[in-house]
């Protein structure tokens, strides 16, 4: 029996829609009414009052990571759900790879 290629790539496509409907229906609002928070203490970052945690409904550490180091891609569902809160400084983006670092975006001068 031979399955064509694209029924895969619809299959595939179709999870993806899935997942991101069923993480839009999690993190509806008032969602984070619900949600239990950590406080935050011992933070070397920024404090914000909100973005971490579960669909970023908690006050969160935020630190910033400078060019060329290491730095974590979260991508889908895990991105939603729980927000990065180790990010590329301003004018950096992660570049994903398989060593990661935090990058200029092309065609802006860093420095």
């Amino acid at each position: 029996m031979r399955v064509n290629i694209y029924s895969y790539i619809i299959f595939i496509i179709s999870l993806l829609w899935m997942a991101a409907m069923v993480t839009c229906l999690i993190c509806q609002f008032p969602h984070c009414e619900r949600v239990d928070c950590e406080p935050v203490t011992n933070c070397t970052g920024e404090v914000k009052s909100s973005g971490g945690g579960y669909c970023g409904c908690c006050a969160a550490c935020f630190t910033y990571i400078g060019h060329n180091e290491p730095c974590e891609l979260k991508e889908g569902v895990e991105a939603l759900l729980y927000p990065q809160t180790a990010v590329c400084d301003k004018g950096l983006y992660c570049e994903g790879n398989s060593s990661s670092t935090c990058q200029p975006f092309p065609g802006i001068e860093f420095g």
